[in-house]
C-alpha cells in the first residue's frame, strides 16, 4: 500500500478437490511447466510451491533482494511481472506504512533503466500492533496480493522517465489523482493474473468486509473486494475460474 506523503517525500530529496483446484495445488513435479506463464491462480499455497524454490530463484530473482521469511511469495507475484526480470528492486523490512512502494530517488538520474533501484519497504515493527494490513499477520494467498499490488507499483514506474516522477510526487496533494493511482494499480495486478490474491489481500485488510463503504478510507482509494470481482468478471482470462467468494466458500468446507 503506497501512501501518499511517503511517495512524495521519497521524490524531493483431505477430501479430492474441486476440479478448478487442481492447477493450483499441482505435485512439485508438475510444477516446472506452470512457472512463468502469468496466468491467474486461485491458490497459491506454501508446500505446493517450496519445492520449485530454487527454480523460481533463478528465474525471477535475478536483481532482487529479498528477505528469507518472504521470499517465496515474493517471487510468485514477481512471476506475475516477467518484465520486471532484470529491474533492480529491493525488499527490506522498514518501513513507515504497512507495506510500501518507491523508487530510490538518485538512481533515477542515472539514465539509463537497467541503473534504476526500486524500494519495496515492509514493516516489521511494533507500531501497528497486530494489524491486519501487516505482511507477517496475513495469509500466504493474501501475502502474494498485497506483494503483487507493490510490484505493479513499480511496473508503473519502469515506464516513466525521471522527470515525469516529479509530476507524479506533486500531484499526490489531490485526492482525485491519488485515488486514480491506487485504482489504475489494483487493476493492473488484477490483469497481471492476480486477481484472486488481491482480493483477498482487500478482505484481510477489511476485517473480512467484502462490500463497498463509500465512508472507508480504504474504499475510497482502492478497490473494495466486490469491485476486484467485478473486474476480475470482466476479463476472459478468469472467464472459467470460480469467483474469489467461491474460492474462499470451498476452501473453508474443505
Amino acid at each position: 500500500m503506497v501512501l501518499s506523503w511517503m511517495l512524495l517525500c521519497s521524490l524531493l530529496p483431505q477430501p479430492a478437490p474441486p476440479f478448478w483446484v487442481l492447477p493450483f495445488a499441482m505435485t512439485p513435479a508438475t510444477l516446472s511447466a506452470h512457472v512463468a506463464d502469468g496466468a491467474p491462480r486461485v491458490l497459491y499455497q506454501r508446500e505446493d510451491w517450496l519445492p520449485r524454490l530454487d527454480e523460481l530463484r533463478r528465474t525471477f530473482g535475478r536483481n532482487k533482494e529479498i528477505p528469507p521469511r518472504y521470499e517465496l511469495e515474493t517471487l510468485l507475484a514477481l512471476s506475475h511481472f516477467p518484465a520486471l526480470k532484470d529491474t533492480r528492486i529491493r525488499f527490506v523490512t522498514r518501513s513507515r506504512a504497512p507495506i510500501s512502494s518507491r523508487p530510490f530517488v538518485w538512481t533515477l538520474l542515472r539514465g539509463r533503466k537497467s541503473l534504476r533501484v526500486y524500494r519495496i519497504g515492509i514493516d516489521e515493527s511494533d507500531r501497528f500492533g497486530n494489524s491486519p494490513a501487516l505482511l507477517k499477520n496475513m495469509s500466504f494467498n493474501a501475502r502474494v496480493g498485497a506483494l503483487g499490488h507493490e510490484i505493479a507499483h513499480t511496473d508503473y514506474y519502469e515506464t516513466k522517465r525521471w522527470y515525469q516522477f516529479i509530476a507524479i510526487g506533486a500531484s499526490f496533494v489531490s485526492r482525485k489523482f491519488h485515488k486514480k493511482f491506487e485504482r489504475d494499480t489494483d487493476q493492473r495486478t488484477i490483469e497481471a493474473g492476480l486477481g484472486h490474491q488481491l482480493w483477498l489481500w482487500a478482505r484481510e485488510i477489511r476485517g473480512g468486509r467484502v462490500t463497498d463503504n463509500p465512508n472507508s478510507w480504504l474504499d475510497r482509494y482502492y478497490y473494495a473486494p466486490s469491485v476486484i470481482a467485478e473486474q476480475m468478471a470482466r476479463l476472459a482470462a478468469y472467464q472459467r475460474l470460480p469467483t474469489p467468494q467461491e474460492a474462499l466458500e470451498d476452501e473453508a468446507v474443505r
